[in-house]
């Protein structure tokens, strides 16, 4: 055991049944909460002082001493990198496991992720500082067990110091550029801001300070060293990204002097735009190799943004580590086990030859046979790719209904695609999902299909979506991706596959790359996804001579976009129009649908507003008029009309659907 325990961390695998492996987290956790404080993660409330915390925000921001961890329901990889984040020098991470023979026997949660545990496992097994716990053993652990005597470790704070002064140079020069501040988990980012801001509020008391964060939670530590560097009363205003959207939206809401933004890449990107216009000077935190929810492109892409925007950008990180050594061997164990580092592409000077790339299929066994094509396919995707966590790495090596195709020059990875089987419904499957009985998780192109057409038939097809594609930087504007997308096509043909398809959000590039290859849209989404701030558009591409039945019409798209689409990219609707089909068909049958709660009001909207508009009989309904015509937000329909709230509104504008309908208030061109 090579652990110097007052620095570094110690990692303890207590293997066996679970309730044995309960027991012993019990004993160890009973030693350890009188030297500092604990965190248990567990769907099971049964074991010890469970936590049963689900979702990362509840954890970042946090710090523990000793930490259990149960994998027996499953290992969420996104909470499980954010946790073991949160664990100080010295401190203990008990990890609970079945045997390794007990989970790839059955159909369990864990028999699920074979893959990704074997490889983690044999990860594990080559750290010299794990402990095994095997229930299987006669040997007494517990009794064996060298406790740590101490949770005070020194803290090296000198880049910290720096930091601090660096933003004091910039503050106290009347620069109002905004601060751009990463650093990897437990450099004491949250630290050093604290500081700062404790500092700042004793010399000017009166300033408006606000800090965002994704969970109140996530700002424990730099309200901790605030509160211990502040002499005043002054407490700082905490705003969740919904609040603080909803402020931005008040005309009335007067512009803070500052704004922090913590946990930046877990927060929507179009919140992180309405933050630079809320303060006259914002600061905004994130984690390079984070488990939020975003990948190493996320820090690439924003930074980028804020550099063209604010040439005078404070652009700072943070190094070294405070919350443990420098010597902490599970920093990079863990890392490596949830593909952390994976992102760091070489650098290449020789030209490339579009003729020497070859195509071809890799298999899961494959990936984890070779570790070094396992970290270029992976560190590809994660460098292209605005969201990019753990657990699509556990994807990529246990994803069923999966594909993975790369393009390579000699052994250099430059083009990655993984694809998603979907559809090939049974026919009481089918049924029940018509009768919106089942709502499968996945399969978007299929679903798409059938909601856009009401034709049964289509979930029945098969679809391949290519969920995601990238192209080395340095590779790209050359072709690689138009061939690459032929070669799968190609693929997909020799397996009789129907339709090949894929949905992103719009940007007029990535639109017309699909367009240009003779991809049909068939959707563009009614809400901003979150991490790319961009609407979400789907794409079809019929390879067997099967059209494309509900096709997107330019006339449907360009109906009233801004009250749909509020701040959609200049271009896209443009983009996308010029490949939609001429005009739209008035469809009783999807009207009857979302009468009948199989079709949403957006999905319809445009049926609605040419009912309106040009319907036989005169439309009198004030609520119709107001949510089509006159685009009432739901807060403002529900107050108008007096409904109780989100639930109420939905029956109310399908009663007042279907009264039309029965009034003949709509022509059926079926």
């Amino acid at each position: 055991m090579k652990v110097n325990q007052e620095q570094e961390r110690q990692l303890i695998m207590i293997c066996g049944a679970r309730l044995w492996c309960y027991r012993q987290a019990a004993m160890v956790a009973s030693e350890l909460d009188a030297l500092g404080n604990g965190m248990c993660i567990s769907k099971q409330l049964r074991l010890a002082e469970a936590d049963n915390l689900h979702h990362i925000h509840h954890v970042l921001g946090t710090e523990c001493d000793w930490l259990v961890f149960d994998g027996f329901d499953g290992v969420d990889a996104n909470l499980l990198g954010t946790a073991v984040g949160t664990l100080v020098g010295g401190g203990v991470l008990l990890w609970l496991m079945p045997e390794l023979d007990d989970y790839q026997c059955a159909e369990t949660p864990l028999e699920l992720q074979a893959n990704f545990l074997n490889r983690a496992l044999r990860l594990i097994n080559q750290f010299e500082g794990t402990q095994w716990w095997r229930q299987s053993s006669s040997e007494h652990f517990f009794e064996q067990w060298r406790r740590p005597v101490s949770r005070q470790r020194p803290l090296h704070l000198t880049e910290q110091d720096n930091l601090l002064i660096t933003l004091w140079d910039h503050y106290e020069a009347g620069n109002t550029s905004p601060v751009f501040l990463t650093a990897d988990r437990g450099r004491g980012k949250s630290a050093a801001l604290g500081r700062f801001l404790g500092e700042l509020i004793n010399r000017s008391p009166a300033l408006s300070v606000a800090i965002t964060a994704p969970n109140r939670r996530n700002i424990q530590t730099l309200m901790r060293f605030y509160e211990e560097t502040t002499t005043s009363e002054h407490r700082l205003s905490f705003y969740p990204p919904d609040q603080l959207l909803a402020l931005s939206r008040d005309s009335s809401t007067k512009k803070l002097d500052l704004l922090v933004v913590d946990e930046a890449a877990a927060i929507p990107a179009p919140i992180l735009d309405k933050c630079l216009g809320m303060a006259n000077w914002v600061i905004f935190s994130s984690t390079v190799h984070g488990y939020e929810g975003a990948g190493r492109a996320f820090t690439l892409r924003f930074q980028q943004r804020l550099k063209k925007q604010f040439p005078n950008l404070l652009e700072a990180a943070l190094t070294s580590p405070i919350r443990w050594s420098d010597t902490d061997g599970m920093e990079p164990l863990f890392n490596s086990i949830l593909g952390l580092f994976f992102d760091e592409q070489p650098v290449y000077q020789s030209a490339l030859e579009h003729a020497l790339i070859r195509y071809r299929a890799v298999s899961q066994a494959e990936l984890l046979a070779d570790e070094c094509l396992l970290k270029q396919v992976y560190g590809l995707l994660v460098a292209a790719h605005y969201q990019t966590t753990p657990s699509d790495f556990c994807f990529l090596l246990d994803g069923k209904h999966s594909r993975l195709y790369v393009g390579q020059s000699q052994a250099r990875v430059v083009a990655v695609a993984m694809i998603v089987e979907e559809g090939q419904w049974s026919a009481e499957f089918t049924e029940d999902v018509i009768r919106n009985q089942r709502r499968p998780i996945g399969h978007r192109l299929p679903q798409t299909h059938y909601r856009r057409s009401l034709d049964a038939n289509v979930l029945s097809q098969s679809y391949w979506r290519i969920m995601r594609i990238a192209v080395a930087h340095d590779c790209q504007n050359n072709g690689i991706g138009h061939s690459f997308v032929k070669y799968i096509e190609s693929k997909a043909k020799e397996l009789n596959i129907n339709y090949v398809g894929t949905s992103f959000g719009a940007t007029p590039k990535l639109s017309r790359f699909w367009l240009t290859q003779n991809y049909i849209p068939v959707h563009l989404g009614f809400r901003k996804e979150q991490a790319s701030g961009c609407y979400s558009l789907v794409l079809l591409k019929s390879l067997m001579g099967t059209p494309i039945k509900g096709r997107l019409a330019r006339s449907e798209l360009l109906a009233s976009p801004a009250k749909l689409r509020p701040q959609i990219e200049h271009g896209v609707i443009e983009t996308v129009a010029a490949s939609c089909v001429a005009e739209g068909e008035l469809n009783h049958q999807r009207i009857q649908a979302f009468v009948d709660g199989y079709l949403a009001f957006n999905d319809i909207y445009w049926e609605l507003e040419t009912l309106l508009r040009g319907g036989k009989t005169q439309i009198n309904n004030g609520l119709l008029l107001d949510a089509v015509m006159h685009s009432y937000s739901t807060a403002e329909l529900c107050q108008k009309h007096q409904l109780a709230g989100k639930k109420a509104l939905k029956k109310a504008l399908r009663e007042a659907v279907d009264k039309v309908l029965a009034t003949g208030g709509v022509e059926d061109k079926m």
